[in-house]
């Protein structure tokens, strides 16, 4: 496997199971912009205004990723083989059945650093991300965007000047960044 990162805005994302793992995933994909659809083997199933689907089998819609999330092995194995060759599928608690797994992530602006343990133990990539969460500073994305913003500025120029800009720039770390704010040079 591969990391890779994937915009699913607007894409149909079928969450299999409405418990506590399928709510967390609905979740994360309604906050990525995804078109949400939930099958639940309780009809009568409060799912928050999200649309269900009444017959996983029979239903027609073009789904860019499912996502399983029972604990009924055997539906699990047959949605697999119904969706394996439509989309790209998961298996919360089955890494072998999946052809994705999802990465414990932490976000700060438009910084993404993601963690996985390829599904063999979820906890440990758990818990590397709260290590994480307190190494990057909920202000690393300010960070990022300064520079970012300031990199823009030097794309244009020549190329062994552009290099020295950007060389100069990249010197200036997180906490150089920090004394920077902190003395008023740079604006919130």
């Amino acid at each position: 496997m591969i990391p890779i990162m994937i915009d699913v805005k607007g894409k149909p994302v079928l969450i299999v199971g409405y418990g506590a793992v399928g709510r967390r995933k609905a979740e994360l994909f309604l906050t990525e912009g995804a078109q949400v659809y939930l099958y639940d083997l309780q009809a009568s199933l409060e799912t928050s205004g999200i649309p269900t689907v009444e017959d996983v089998f029979s239903d027609d819609t073009a789904y860019f990723m499912v996502v399983v999330c029972t604990d009924d092995r055997d539906f699990n194995h047959r949605i697999v083989d119904h969706f394996k060759n439509k989309a790209l599928v998961n298996v919360a608690d089955s890494p072998e059945d999946s052809c994705f797994h999802n990465m414990a992530s932490v976000r700060r602006g438009e910084l993404t650093v993601a963690v996985s343990t390829n599904g063999g133990y979820p906890g440990v990539g758990k818990r590397i991300k709260n290590e994480l969460e307190n190494f990057f500073e909920e202000d690393y994305g300010c960070y990022l965007a300064y520079l970012a913003g300031e990199r823009k500025k030097y794309l244009s120029l020549e190329e062994a000047e552009k290099k020295r800009q950007l060389d100069r720039l990249l010197a200036i770390d997180y906490k150089t960044y920090k004394k920077m704010k902190e003395s008023q040079c740079l604006e919130n």
